[in-house]
């Protein structure tokens, strides 16, 4: 029951950060840098969307560990958030998101996130990270409006972090496969 009530008031306090930063990206940053535990932040935010997950058969796992920190500011929290919610919402039902975590070195960290739906055509990737754009290949099968990655692109300019995402495809042509998000910091 605690876990619940955690798990309630953590995915609340976020949505309100990112509403705070989609109406006013400079308050966000107004206030100092300081260091954040990587992994930590991520094993949060994979934790409080465990039920999301759940109830559509989602398998969340965490490879790997990290011991790096960033410095950053408090809105970097809502970056692991964003990143799972939106893999929850665009993975096939009864299927895993994985996140896996590999050290560079003792100051550079690679996490990427691979879940398996509805992957978008060719030409609609490169504007993925534009505020309002959804593949057409998704549109009538989930609720959205297109702000995910454009959010989590925008965090990771704030952190000076690399953002790449990635396909592939279970057959030539085909509307499903594999979506790889990958950051480095």
């Amino acid at each position: 029951m605690s876990r619940n009530i955690y798990s309630a008031s953590s995915l609340f306090s976020i949505r309100l950060d990112t509403y705070d930063f989609l109406t006013n990206p400079e308050l966000s940053i107004s206030f100092d840098r300081k260091p954040i535990k990587i992994y930590k932040k991520f094993e949060k935010s994979l934790h409080v969307l465990k039920y999301q997950a759940h109830k559509r058969g989602i398998k969340l796992s965490l490879e790997g560990i990290s011991k790096n920190t960033i410095l950053g500011y408090d809105l970097f929290e809502i970056l692991p958030f964003i990143l799972f919610e939106n893999a929850i919402k665009y993975s096939l039902d009864d299927s895993e998101i994985l996140c896996r975590f590999e050290e560079k070195n003792e100051y550079r960290t690679k996490i990427t996130i691979q879940n398996r739906g509805i992957v978008p055509e060719k030409l609609e990737r490169d504007d993925l990270f534009l505020r309002g754009v959804r593949s057409k290949n998704v549109k009538n099968a989930y609720n959205g409006n297109g702000i995910g990655l454009f959010l989590a692109n925008e965090i990771c300019k704030f952190h000076n972090i690399g953002l790449s995402v990635n396909y592939s495809e279970t057959t030539p042509h085909s509307k499903i496969g594999n979506f790889y998000v990958t950051i480095e910091i």
